[in-house]
């Protein structure tokens, strides 16, 4: 399957990395060039133990790839998995819009699209006193 994982936090490259692992094919998107640029060069923007043997594995195996370009990873997605949630409010509403444009313009075909988000919402939310 080729999965978009739109963000590259915590959620969404450990999640691509694991599905590349799998046998997917998985392109990371994000709008950061700095990070775009650290994940070419094969570094792991985040802590995260072992990660960075498995994400080199996929990238040389061809089924993990990152990119900044929306339009084209999501045109060429049978899934795509929104992991650009957390606490900014306004951020994940503009995404989330601007995602569903996009698959509405460019898929002839069907697609998945899935959220995820490591931020917690509501009475699971620690507030400091």
């Amino acid at each position: 399957m080729r999965i978009a994982m739109i963000g590259t936090g915590y959620v969404g490259l450990v999640s691509g990395v694991c599905f590349s692992d799998f046998g997917h094919e998985v392109v990371c998107v994000d709008k950061d060039p700095a990070k775009l640029e650290k994940l070419g060069r094969g570094e792991v923007p985040i802590f995260e133990p072992g990660l960075d043997a498995l994400m080199a594995r996929n990238v040389e195996a061809g089924r993990l790839s990152f990119t900044g370009d929306l339009k084209t990873a999501v045109a060429e997605a049978e899934a795509v998995y929104r992991a650009d949630l957390g606490l900014d409010s306004s951020w994940p509403r503009t995404l989330a819009t601007l995602v569903r444009a996009t698959l509405v313009r460019v898929r002839t075909g069907s697609s998945v699209l899935a959220s995820g988000c490591d931020a917690c919402s509501g009475p699971g939310l620690h507030r400091p006193s």
